[in-house]
């Protein structure tokens, strides 16, 4: 297994700056923080980790730290350096590790922090490494305290232990769980008795403590390691438990869990460790510990605070000096500072490298039984994670918080065996929006609406609009029916008929994509597909009960994590990752802008509004790179100047569709009269680009003029048009049409009609709408959001530059 972006090894000069004197404190905007910044420190703190490395003793210290002996923890300093690398991207087979990892197998290590991390290391290595992980498991099994229901921190299975330490619990039950993974057996007795002393030991407000002779003080890292502990008991023993949809919801591990969450969820510091006490002077520890349970238990925040942005901000602040605007590692944390400094190096590494991973899949929590199989995302992202060779994660989001923040992941799941809650009390009032928008549209498509006829008004309700939100920048929403009954598919397909009252269901083919890449599926489940013509928008499995089979792998789940697999590859533009902090964008950057231009998207028969969110990107994307203020409104083609002579006009559709003969009047006296430019563009670019395909030709016989390329326009060239841009060459969207069988082709498409001697309508069979949202998708056959966003500025710089003269 590999990181999200594998490390690049820094140059020489990284380090000599890791240890340049620092000029000022570093203070890192969490909010503005982004990936490039992480993996610039990652690849400092990687480069000073291996500095640290020594000849002979690798990188245990000459002196343990004041609190730590020799007995207890030989070897767990060179485990740590050696995992943490590992985990950051370093190959194993690095020269560099030659000797410590070979050291490492012969060491017969005594404390159970240093073979519990050896562990971790074996089971991220090859196969090979198998039996070294069984004896580390081994010892870890013989050497627990069956009394204690712990471990001492050397191997002391009999001796009386009045207090065992949880951080010690903590590494040991992380190297068990990591050897589960890896088909190591771990006695169901042993994970009991854990799972009963973590639940005995929680304290009344949720939290868990170090012991001590005093007071027991709540804490936030050992709160982590707490939680950590009953989400993977609950894994390794209840698994099967949660298969049955009829079991009692409640349970005492459920019942901690959400204990511990409330308290994190009250309490959580990204700057500090709760609680104080004796964890407030391991703060790296606590940011592990927070990451560990974080990803165990898929939780986007703690009390609202992104866990990984801001944490990742704490470490930043904490490591680095500013060193005139590049990251500086504080020169404690070189080669000669204290061992502490290279435990707290290894434990923000491990933060870094496991939290920035992508986010596969979101899963929905809402009231109500949204999460009756605990481990299915987890175990759909680890298989994900090992079949496309690179760690994923997947979190939980809740139907409260703002839809734009879900693009994180390109799917939104949402599942349940019970219709979903706030569709129920709305049946009546979506029964009538359906027969009324039926008849709606059917005389939109016939030309019969009345004059000013409006649409007709859906209920209002605050779910649907979220999820309307979400859909419409462009993510996958992938509903899945459990249970015998088909009370929440059919509440889904109700939702449906509200955010797209013109869609029809569709049973995906069995020929289909979905079943065919990049991955072939054996047996295939029944799919339903709502489009919006030019992608998914919901993917719905109505039977089948699949994450009962997700729940607990065996022999039945490898088509359905092969059919998920193939639906992630395409919502995400087939596998085109995106790291965590930068793969969603909150909101949409309000218009503004010196030159200020207008746009009409016009209204007809046809799909003609297939992504409606496309000009909002275009309004955004406008305002931070062209620095044009953008009006855009929608209108019928008859009626596109009344707000006077938009600079733009764009047409869009995904079918073949004809225009009324109104519809070209008016279009003929905005190109004649006022001077106007049209675009009319196939969104999406299936189909050969049917839709401006079929208005190419009315074009041509209404103008009586050919089409020709649009290569030498202004559009395309920028000439004569203030501030343009060159879009000589472009860039499609990876694996689009163009960019498999044009391999190489970078010159444009656009292709136009002249009318009284000048360029004015445009044609583009390739996509440029769902360009504009900047969301990935497979199956789309276009332009890149970059090069649509050139282009269609250039296109309203040519209407600006068109406009008739002023009397």
């Amino acid at each position: 297994m590999i990181p999200f972006m594998k490390h690049r090894p820094g140059p020489i000069c990284l380090l000599l700056l890791a240890l340049a004197p620092a000029s000022g404190l570093l203070a890192v905007d969490s909010d503005s923080l982004t990936d490039a910044t992480v993996e610039e420190a990652r690849e400092a703190i990687i480069e000073m980790i291996w500095s640290h490395q020594d000849p002979d003793r690798h990188w245990d210290p000459v002196k343990m730290p004041e609190y730590e002996s020799t007995n207890q923890h030989l070897g767990g300093y060179t485990a740590l350096a050696c995992l943490a690398l590992i985990t950051a991207g370093e190959s194993y087979q690095d020269p560099r590790f030659k000797k410590p990892l070979a050291d490492l197998e012969r060491a017969e290590l005594r404390g159970t922090y240093a073979v519990s991390t050896r562990a971790a290391i074996w089971a991220e290595l090859p196969q090979r490494f198998r039996p070294r992980l069984q004896q580390d498991a081994n010892w870890l099994v013989e050497s627990w305290n069956a009394d204690a229901a712990g471990w001492d921190y050397r191997a002391n299975p009999d001796r009386t232990l009045s207090r065992p330490s949880p951080s010690v619990r903590h590494f040991g039950t992380l190297a068990l769980w990591a050897a589960s993974r890896r088909g190591v057996v771990v006695p169901p007795g042993l994970l009991d008795a854990l799972e009963r002393v973590t639940i005995r030991n929680q304290l009344p407000d949720g939290a868990w403590h170090y012991p001590s002779t005093g007071q027991p003080r709540s804490s936030g890292s050992m709160t982590a390691a707490g939680l950590l502990t009953l989400y993977i008991t609950q894994e390794l023993l209840h698994a099967e438990e949660y298969r049955r949809l009829s079991r009692d919801t409640s349970s005492p591990v459920s019942d901690a869990i959400e204990r511990g969450l409330d308290w994190m969820d009250s309490n959580y510091d990204p700057g500090r460790n709760p609680g104080g006490g004796r964890g407030s002077r391991f703060p790296m520890y606590y940011q592990y510990a927070v990451e560990r349970v974080a990803l165990a238990g898929g939780l986007r925040t703690f009390g609202g605070h992104d866990w990984f942005r801001e944490g990742a901000a704490t470490i930043l602040d904490r490591l680095f000096d500013d060193g005139g605007g590049e990251l500086v590692l504080k020169s404690s944390y070189g080669p000669d500072g204290k061992a502490s400094a290279l435990r707290e190096l290894c434990f923000s590494l491990l933060f870094l490298s496991r939290g920035r991973a992508p986010i596969a899949v979101n899963k929905l929590r809402f009231e109500g039984r949204w999460n009756n199989r605990p481990r299915d995302m987890v175990n759909w992202t680890r298989w994900l994670s090992e079949e496309r060779e690179i760690d994923v994660n997947w979190q939980v989001v809740d139907i409260e918080t703002e839809p734009e923040t879900w693009l994180d992941a390109p799917i939104l799941c949402i599942v349940s065996d019970k219709e979903l809650p706030w569709i129920t009390p709305q049946r009546d009032a979506i029964r009538t929006f359906r027969k009324e928008s039926t008849a709606y549209l059917e005389r939109r498509s016939n030309g019969t609406l009345a004059e000013g006829e409006r649409p007709p008004r859906p209920p209002s309700i605050v779910e649907v609009e979220r999820i309307r939100r979400f859909i419409a920048r462009g993510g996958l929403v992938l509903a899945i029916n459990e249970g015998r009954s088909s009370s929440f598919a059919d509440s889904v397909k109700d939702m449906a008929t509200l955010l797209n009252p013109g869609a029809e269901w569709d049973i995906v083919a069995q020929d289909d994509p979905i079943y065919r890449y990049p991955v072939k599926v054996g047996k295939r489940a029944k799919i339903l597909s709502m489009s919006n013509g030019v992608r998914d928008q919901i993917l719905l499995v109505p039977g089948g009960d699949i994450t009962a089979d997700l729940q607990v792998i065996n022999r039945r789940s490898e088509s359905i994590l092969q059919t998920l697999s193939n639906i992630h590859a395409q919502a995400s533009g087939m596998n085109r990752f995106r790291p965590r902090l930068d793969a969603a964008r909150s909101d949409w950057t309000d218009p503004r802008g010196s030159t200020t231009a207008s746009l009409v998207r016009g209204v007809h028969g046809g799909n003609w509004k297939a992504e409606p969110d496309a000009m909002r990107g275009l309004q955004s994307a406008l305002a931070e790179s062209h620095d044009i203020f953008l009006t855009a409104r929608d209108r019928r083609i008859s009626d596109l100047t009344r707000n006077g002579r938009p600079d733009l006009l764009v047409l869009s559709g995904t079918e073949a569709t004809s225009l009324s003969e109104a519809d070209w009047q008016a279009i003929e006296q905005y190109v004649r009269r006022d001077r106007g430019v049209v675009l009319i563009e196939h969104a999406g670019g299936s189909d050969a680009g049917v839709f401006a395909a079929t208005l190419e030709q009315a074009a041509m016989d209404r103008f009586s003029a050919p089409v020709r390329s649009a290569r030498r326009t202004a559009v395309i060239t920028g000439d004569g048009l203030a501030d343009a841009e060159d879009c000589s060459s472009v860039r499609w969207t990876p694996y689009s049409v163009m960019e498999v069988f044009g391999a190489g082709e970078r010159e444009p498409r656009l292709r136009c009609i002249e009318v009284d001697d000048r360029p004015a309508i445009f044609f583009s069979r390739e996509d440029l709408s769902h360009a504009l949202l900047d969301q990935p998708s497979w199956r789309i056959h276009g332009y890149d959001h970059d090069s649509a966003v050139n282009l269609m500025a250039n296109l309203i710089r040519f209407g600006i530059a068109s406009r008739p003269a002023t009397p």
